[in-house]
């Protein structure tokens, strides 16, 4: 990604790239969790929840890119770990509180600063 964004060809499709980059952290997240002992995997959750935010403000990707695949990744914990694994439903919903708490946070401030950095380029 580092020398793809040192060409011309990186503007155009900058912010999908981006997003891709904070979709594949959190795939290989969960990937790593399913092949641990629900025990085990709960201690790797909170890594889930700095991806979230990650992807919201560190990144570099537009607002509804970070949302999207940080409801991608919200959808695919959920699917894998209360369909495919049956964890308990009450840890699940305590991860699932951190996880949608990351978001409206990560969220809301990606989307201020988004906001403020259109409105410094248009003034």
């Amino acid at each position: 990604m580092l020398l793809l964004s040192l060409t011309r060809f990186f503007d155009p499709i900058a912010h999908v790239l981006l997003a891709l980059v904070g979709a594949a952290a959190g795939t290989g997240l969960l990937a790593m969790q399913m092949h641990l002992s629900p025990d085990s995997a709960s201690y790797y959750y909170p890594v889930l929840v700095l991806v979230t935010v990650y992807t919201y403000n560190f990144i570099g990707t537009r607002f509804i890119h970070a949302l999207c695949v940080d409801l991608a990744l919200f959808a695919a914990y959920n699917l894998i770990f209360w369909g495919l694994l049956d964890y308990p439903p009450h840890t699940l919903l305590g991860h699932d509180f951190f996880i949608v708490s990351a978001n409206l946070i990560g969220g809301s401030v990606g989307y201020i600063t988004e906001r403020q950095r259109r409105l410094q380029g248009s003034g």
